[in-house]
């Protein structure tokens, strides 16, 4: 079958036995492999997962996801089943954490059983410090030439929990990369604006900045988030105005990539992705009506981009990934960029997706990125 995904339904069940019936069900409709979108609200006892999957008569594996997208609806609390037209298209890396070296061994062990891959769909953990290492590994193993389009995978209440589920058991800093032969095309796009800057990022440690224009982090930020506000900026209004003002990356495409503060340690922030040491950064803003925009700018591109059977074969999915700090930021008007997404896109088309820790795409330069705060969106070329 010349697609990913051969079925996709929604368990509403929130009990095993529920989900083992459609998990049933996707297997009577044709599914070699199985993926398990869980909305982290969901009810189940994961550590009843593992056995259920081993019970199936074809490979199986899950991922923990703040919420499920289907169509231009979020699913917190329930569970996407996804059939898949391959047998050994999904696999998942353990302890991303490890050395480039040790990560290539794996990625190129899993490349020999899925050679000259045309595409990668991966899920990993989005709150593990490994995940740029990981995506830069990747590259190196692929090459430049395939496209990939990821999600970062979690628990909506950013805990520290397993998020991959697997016959083995349950699994943190891990990935799952979901191979194709087919062809894929993606479009990013995020929305967020300069408002302060450009400032010099002059002492960084991975996904932590340390000095800006050689004086602490934290305080510089709480200053120019001051300056633009016109107001003073209390320490205790550092999470609830970080998520409005992110940083950015200046590219050489002129897009920002978007890093979002998450957390304070002493004088340092701690970023949801790696800041290099002389970085040039920005600080940015959007309104909602921005962020909708650009989804609907994203999801126009693809159309303009993607095969052609999508105006003619009913249920070829596209994949959407949407970063769960967009819907913070958007409050109820989150509502409004799904449905401009469905809307830019032919009646006939299914979106499936991941409210996401996190996105991954390529990049213009050629790499693939951890992007934060950004729709990316894919489907077949």
């Amino acid at each position: 079958m010349n697609r990913v995904f051969s079925s996709v339904q929604l368990d509403e069940s929130g009990t095993v036995a529920g989900l083992r019936g459609n998990l049933q069900t996707a297997i009577g409709q044709g599914a070699k492999g199985l993926l398990l979108l869980i909305g982290s609200g969901n009810k189940i006892d994961l550590k009843q997962l593992p056995n259920l999957l081993r019970e199936l008569a074809v490979p199986a594996v899950g991922v923990v996801v703040p919420g499920v997208l289907l169509q231009d609806q979020v699913y917190e609390d329930d569970i996407a089943v996804c059939g898949l037209t391959s047998t050994s298209a999904a696999t998942v890396v353990p302890n991303i954490n490890r050395s480039e070296q040790e990560l290539n061994q794996d990625i190129q062990q899993i490349l020999g059983a899925n050679p000259n891959p045309s595409g990668v769909l991966i899920v990993i953990d989005g709150l593990s410090r490994g995940v740029d290492n990981f995506v830069t590994t990747l590259h190196d193993c692929i090459g430049p030439d395939v496209q990939v389009i990821g999600a970062g995978c979690g628990h909506r209440d950013f805990s520290l929990q397993p998020n991959v589920i697997t016959t083995d058991g349950l699994l943190s800093n891990a990935a799952l990369l979901l191979f194709t032969t087919m062809e894929l095309v993606a479009s990013v796009s995020h929305g967020w604006e300069p408002v302060e800057g450009p400032f010099l990022v002059t002492d960084a440690s991975d996904n932590q900045i340390q000095q800006i224009n050689y004086q602490p982090a934290f305080p510089f930020y709480l200053d120019i988030l001051a300056q633009h506000l016109g107001r003073t900026v209390a320490v205790e209004e550092f999470s609830a105005l970080a998520n409005h003002y992110p940083f950015g990356m200046a590219q050489l495409d002129s897009e920002f990539l978007v890093r979002d503060p998450v957390n304070r340690v002493g004088n340092a922030i701690v970023f949801a992705g790696a800041v290099p040491t002389n970085a040039m950064v920005y600080l940015l803003h959007a309104s909602p009506n921005d962020l909708v925009e650009a989804a609907g700018t994203a999801a126009t591109d693809l159309r303009s981009r993607f095969s052609s059977r999508y105006g003619q074969e009913a249920g070829l999915n596209v994949f959407l990934i949407d970063c769960i700090s967009r819907r913070m930021v958007m409050g109820e008007e989150y509502d409004d960029e799904l449905a401009i997404i469905r809307r830019c896109l032919p009646n006939n088309v299914s979106v499936l997706g991941i409210l996401s820790i996190g996105e991954i795409a390529n990049s213009h330069q050629g790499g693939i990125q951890w992007l934060n705060k950004t729709t990316v969106i894919g489907g077949l070329a």
